[in-house]
């Protein structure tokens, strides 16, 4: 074989899930007079936009005595799925008393006038392209406008997938560039920013978040074999909220049922490309499968439908309808399945009307009959409230240990007051997706292993809390993207596969428990292809992340870690032990606390096999103190290419700093408020005054970085920063 040449196997399609795509409300502001200042209260909460406090915000001085509103910044307009565009901008003023949006083409009624905080606006006119600008007006006075910002229709801004006849093999690949130039033999790391399993009815777009110490030159999306479209640049995706290489499938290009895409991620100048293609559940590298989906524009897939109210609802007489609900979730799965003629569930939507309702026991119905369990295929039978019911309405309680015993469910906009269990035999191919749900405990300590038990085959968490408990997601994500855990005694995740835009808040150690807010703990296999994209530990008494063997018994190498805007406000020292390849540490800010790259230790508590981390890249951090194990193999302190345009504020943490590097300042001094957990760097001070050329498009505030930007995760108090 060729050294250089990866060969994947060809793997048939499977058949996958079911999911429509929801388009959000749209909402058009009329233009009308500046509201006076004392009514601003009332302003804030205008139709429209989202809004934000007054907090930590500047006006800017004008004459007679007057404070004009700082101008908005950060303006971005972001196509829709299905027509229009959603500006959003960031709240400078703590005096405004509404903001006014222009656009070219203009409004029929010329300027769109909102509300005091509000943060962003939905167009609803369909329109191929336009430009806006926002301002901020007070009583008399207005900033200045911002500029132009372009918007493109989804159409025009992402590049369209054509059909093709079906994948003929693998997918093979060569490494670029030549043998020993620096990241040569390092791989693309590479995940999907999508859940699998799908259903899209209209346009649905592809993301893939990925990385390489070079950079990535390009991503090659391809759908059912047919012609590849490459991607160059992270755009913002407006399905996902996230700066990722997207592609568009159109559902009408395709006929009803699945569709297979393919990407491959090449790294720029010299590196491995990464596939991600073939089957998910045969994948032996994670997050090196296709996406899966199923397009149906036509309507012909099944959609059935069961309602169910745990107080009203009989599983004897009732027949599902919303008028004669079931009194089980259990009941209501089979039905479907039943009405699916016997063989699956597939496509399948529960609606929970109003109330407590017991999660399993499996194969019952609520008076204890025998009824069977649901089986899935390949689309997910998805449990959410019914049409018109809030998710702090529909709780999931205690019941029994074996949850719904099925294969493929998604559990949506529902509150969980109990472990999400799953009892099904060790080898099937289960698989669990969060989304918008809540998941609550009594407090610190309480309610542990939401997703621990029966989930065998992949996790996926989207837009969800997880809150007042022993621990968060403590089984390895496949894609946990906006989650936000709280107030936990343990873990904030454990060994996820990719994080993005995620928090852990107030992970405090309690009683008996040690609380890492990011862990990494394993031997055989070891971790591979991870990608932490935005991510926050925010007054954690823990560490901040640890990685290590499990139980310090040296196991292979790990490779293929991106670690990206990633703000660490945690008291512990932050743990490396791990000999790996490739790994990316990319505007960190780490606020307390040491960071320290160590040997592996032994179960004793001693020192024990050195580390050695090749194609290490620590680039535009901040760190509150680093340092190294004497002794260590690689990275040392005599080669310093590892680290560059660096902040130390303890500069005697580490002998030498690397190449570009700054040194002093503390949390008070180089913070624009450290205590208030703002942690943008203050622009009139070193480091927050240094311009590097950005490596990735966004903060971890989510706000757009321009091409030369400043260090750390949150970029500084500068504008575009």
């Amino acid at each position: 074989m060729h050294p250089d040449r990866i060969t994947f196997r060809a793997h048939k399609p499977l058949v996958l899930a079911v999911l429509a795509t929801c388009a959000a409300a749209l909402v058009s502001i009329p233009v009308t007079a500046a509201p006076p200042a004392a009514k601003k209260a009332a302003a804030k909460a205008a139709a429209g936009g989202t809004t934000t406090n007054d907090a930590n915000k500047s006006g800017v001085q004008s004459f007679r005595g007057e404070v004009a509103p700082a101008m908005p910044t950060n303006v971005t307009v972001m196509p829709l799925t299905r027509r229009g565009f959603q500006i959003r901008w960031k709240d400078n003023s703590p005096n405004e008393v509404a903001y006014e949006i222009e656009r070219v083409p203009a409004f029929s009624g010329g300027v769109i006038r909102l509300g005091a905080n509000v943060t962003s606006y939905l167009d609803t006119q369909n329109l191929a392209s336009a430009q806006y600008r926002v301002r901020a007006r007070g009583d008399t006075l207005t900033s200045d406008w911002t500029g132009l910002m372009q918007g493109s229709s989804v159409a025009s801004t992402f590049v369209a997938l054509p059909n093709g006849p079906g994948f003929s093999g693998g997918t093979t690949v060569f490494a670029v560039g030549t043998a020993g130039m620096p990241g040569y033999d390092a791989k693309a790391i590479a995940r999907w920013d999508v859940v699998p399993y799908q259903t899209f009815n209209g346009d649905f777009l592809v993301g893939v978040v990925a990385f390489h110490m070079n950079g990535i030159d390009r991503v090659e999306f391809t759908a059912n074999g047919g012609e590849t479209k490459s991607v160059t640049e992270m755009k913002l995706n407006p399905q996902t909220n996230v700066w990722e290489y997207t592609a568009l499938l159109r559902a009408s290009d395709f006929a009803d049922g699945a569709v297979e895409v393919r990407a491959v991620v090449y790294p720029k100048d010299a590196g491995i490309p990464r596939v991600l293609g073939g089957s998910l559940d045969a994948v032996s590298v994670p997050g090196e499968h296709s996406m899966f989906l199923f397009a149906n524009s036509q309507g012909t897939l099944p959609a059935r439908t069961a309602f169910v109210n745990s107080t009203t609802g009989s599983d004897a007489t009732g027949n599902g309808s919303s008028s004669a609900p079931y009194k089980s979730i259990m009941k209501a799965a089979v039905a479907i399945q039943i009405a699916n003629g016997g063989a699956n569930a597939d496509g399948g939507t529960i609606f929970l009307q109003a109330g407590n309702h017991p999660w399993g026991p499996a194969e019952r119905d609520a008076d204890g009959r025998y009824i069977g369990r649901p089986t899935e295929v390949s689309r997910w039978l998805t449990v959410q409230p019914a049409p018109g019911v809030s998710r702090d309405s529909v709780i999931i309680v205690p019941a029994d240990y074996s949850g719904l015993k099925t294969d493929l469910l998604c559990v949506k906009d529902v509150t969980f007051h109990t472990g999400i269990s799953n009892a099904i035999p060790s080898n099937a191919k289960t698989k669990l997706w969060i989304d918008n749900c809540l998941l609550e405990g009594t407090g610190p300590g309480s309610m542990g292993g939401w997703t621990s038990y029966g989930w065998n085959s992949g996790l996926w968490a989207t837009d969800t809390s997880i809150r007042q408990c022993e621990s968060g997601l403590t089984v390895g994500a496949n894609l946990a993207r906006n989650v936000d855990v709280s107030d936990v005694a343990s873990d904030g995740f454990d060994n996820p596969g990719c994080l993005i835009n995620c928090s852990v808040t107030r992970a405090i150690e309690t009683g008996s428990y040690h609380s890492d807010a990011i862990q990494y703990d394993a031997t055989t296999p070891g971790i591979h292809n991870t990608v932490i994209y935005g991510f926050r530990a925010i007054d954690c008494q823990a560490t901040g992340w640890y990685i290590g063997y499990s139980g310090h018994t040296k196991g292979e190498d790990w490779s293929d870690m991106a670690f990206v805007n990633a703000v660490f406000d945690a008291t512990h020292t932050q743990q490396w032990h791990i000999s790996a390849n490739h790994v990316l540490w990319w505007n960190f800010t780490v606020t307390d606390g040491a960071v320290e790259i160590l040997d592996n230790l032994t179960t004793g508590g001693g020192h024990g096999e050195l580390t050695t981390i090749r194609n290490f890249d620590m680039r535009q951090s901040v760190f509150h103190q680093f340092s190294l194990r004497s002794g260590q193999q690689a990275p040392n302190l005599t080669d310093t290419g590892w680290s560059r345009e660096n902040h130390f504020m303890e500069s005697g943490s580490i002998a030498s700093a690397g190449a570009d590097a700054t040194t002093g300042g503390t949390l008070a001094s180089i913070f624009v408020n450290a205590a208030g957990n703002d942690f943008r760097l203050r622009s009139d001070v070193m480091p927050g005054s240094r311009s590097v050329s950005a490596l990735s498009p966004v903060n971890v505030l989510c706000e757009r970085r321009s091409p030369f930007t400043s260090i750390g995760a949150a970029g500084s108090n500068a504008a575009g920063n």
